[in-house]
């Protein structure tokens, strides 16, 4: 027990420091760094404004612009840079952003081996087209740099780990709740005419259909372009139904999607085909949802978002 406990107190404390040594400084008491910001007029400009350097404690120690004039002329850039470099000295800034187009890669190398006499970390302002993706990170393929603009919610090594969990507990919650499945399946096949179970065509994985089980707990088994949502008060449903949704046990025969690799034990819900087809022209990036496995429960369930989907 005082392992876990003595864990969970260390990690408070850390994170309590580090949340006082942020706040020192967004007002000023810390300083996270002196910056010098070299560039093109309009690339400097573009940095500063959408940098909130200060709010974040960096201090400027200094802005140095290349004009167009300075860019059109080859001795005029390099009289430029070696003058830069020289004025970098007195400041001593503790990070150099150089802000050139990154199209523009003869100048950004002669800057680079004139800022290398510097004892200086040099950052590559930012292209704005960046502002676009949520996360970039720079990546390799091979012997290649590339720039990792999107990724699936769950890498590699995450997918494997959550199947061999969903195949473990979907194999024991089956073998451990058959004598239940079987007094369930009893009273459906007692309580009205029908199968015992219901099939219908959802989306999965990568929007692949996959037919989903459940207990069924209506007279009707919709499935096609015009499928009708359950309501609170349906008069399809049947009283072992009824029982049976308010306590989620016509989900349990999902055990069987997750054995067969046709959903997760944790996702999010997948929906019946034509009501996927009318939220996908509604809901922008509806169909992100699909980059992982559908699962039995999931953030909306657990959030108390049961019943008929708006």
């Amino acid at each position: 027990i005082f392992f876990p406990v003595a864990l969970a107190m260390l990690y408070g404390v850390r994170a309590g420091v580090i949340g006082l040594i942020r706040r020192a400084t967004e007002i000023g008491l810390l300083s996270a760094g002196r910056i010098m910001v070299i560039g093109g007029g309009d690339e400097v400009s573009d940095f500063l404004a959408r940098g909130e350097l200060r709010r974040h404690g960096y201090s400027i120690a200094r802005v140095e612009r290349f004009w167009s004039q300075d860019l059109a002329q080859a001795a005029r850039f390099e009289s430029r840079v070696e003058a830069m470099v020289e004025a970098a000295r007195t400041p001593q800034p503790d990070i150099v952003v150089l802000a050139l187009p990154w199209s523009d890669t003869a100048r950004i190398d002669r800057c680079m081996r004139a800022l290398m006499t510097l004892p200086v970390r040099v950052e590559l302002a930012p292209e704005r087209v960046l502002d676009r993706f949520k996360a970039p990170r720079i990546g390799r393929l091979g012997t290649v740099l590339t720039l990792n603009v999107l990724r699936p919610p769950v890498g590699h090594t995450g997918r494997i780990a959550k199947r061999a969990f969903d195949m473990v507990v979907a194999l024991a919650a089956l073998l451990l709740l058959a004598p239940v499945l079987l007094a369930v399946a009893l009273l459906i096949r007692l309580d009205s005419r029908g199968p015992v179970l219901f099939r219908q065509t959802r989306y999965g994985f990568n929007q692949e259909r996959f037919r989903i089980w459940k207990f069924r707990s209506m007279r009707t088994m919709d499935d096609g372009p015009d499928v009708r949502q359950a309501t609170r008060d349906d008069d399809r449903i049947t009283r072992i139904g009824r029982f049976i949704r308010k306590w989620n046990i016509d989900e349990l025969p999902q055990l069987l999607n997750v054995l067969a690799g046709d959903m997760s034990l944790v996702g999010p819900r997948p929906h019946a085909v034509a009501h996927n087809q009318l939220y996908e022209g509604r809901i922008d990036l509806y169909a992100r949802r699909h980059n992982v496995r559908p699962g039995i429960t999931g953030w909306a369930q657990v959030h108390g978002y049961r019943g008929a989907t708006d």
